[in-house]
């Protein structure tokens, strides 16, 4: 006959588990950018100089420090700070986009919040990509410079163009919302005519929207019939970021 096993000594309480398992969900988070600083500098490379210096002026523009970062992490750097495929850099940012990946699913996180409600006093496990998110959009936003044409530029593109009308099945309406396609691109020309920005400063604000804070990207123009034509500088909210994430900015 068979029954419960016999209790072994020196187990482990569930308690004690539940603060074991809690310990590796803030360690994931504690890679994340929004979590720490020198994340924020990987994630962000490679990029110009000048805006990696502009940002991360702590990092850089102390010579010995400058040159450990070099060492540790095998930045290369010139016009461009370069992240080598073959760094320790580059391995450090792939296991950032790893810990990232990992908790931006929210049946995880809602099911390891639900079972760790003690330990975490009920604070939730969040999403630290939308944080990620955030945290670089309210940076555009509060920049001294250029904050109040960034506001205008994400204000223009976070709106959803119209939906071309076309024969879906409504079971897929919802499932094509967030498509990489249902967002508005548009010219720098664009641009300039649907918000007030002096056209010479244009340019290097969209370059630093898309090439440094990743908030932007440029697209190529998309026909009726899906087939990409050639690029022709548009731009639109990066399709990494759902489009919802922006509300209230």
């Amino acid at each position: 006959m068979t029954g419960e096993p016999e209790p072994k000594e020196n187990l482990r309480d569930i308690a004690e588990l539940k603060r074991h398992i809690n310990n590796f969900f803030e360690a994931l988070l504690a890679l994340c950018p929004s979590r720490n600083y020198l994340s924020q500098f990987l994630s962000l490379l490679p990029d110009d100089y000048a805006s990696m210096y502009d940002s991360f002026p702590e990092f850089l523009a102390d010579r010995d420090l400058r040159e450990t970062m070099r060492t540790i992490l095998g930045l290369t750097y010139g016009p461009i700070v370069e992240i080598p495929a073959t760094s320790t850099g580059k391995k450090l940012q792939q296991l950032i986009n790893l810990a990232l990946e990992v908790l931006s699913d929210s049946s995880l996180l809602n099911t390891s919040s639900d079972i760790l409600k003690e330990v975490r006093n009920g604070a939730p496990l969040i999403d630290p990509a939308k944080e990620w998110i955030t945290v670089k959009v309210q940076a555009a936003l509060e920049d001294p410079k250029w904050g109040i044409i960034a506001k205008g530029i994400l204000n223009i593109l976070k709106v959803p163009p119209p939906p071309i009308i076309t024969m879906v099945p409504e079971s897929e309406v919802e499932s094509r919302a967030e498509t990489n396609f249902a967002r508005k691109c548009l010219t720098l020309q664009e641009i300039s005519s649907s918000f007030p920005v002096p056209p010479k400063d244009l340019p290097s604000i969209l370059y630093w929207l898309t090439n440094h804070l990743k908030i932007l990207q440029r697209m190529p123009e998309v026909t009726l019939e899906g087939t990409p034509a050639p690029p022709n500088e548009k731009f639109c909210i990066a399709t990494t970021i759902p489009l919802h994430w922006l509300e209230g900015f």
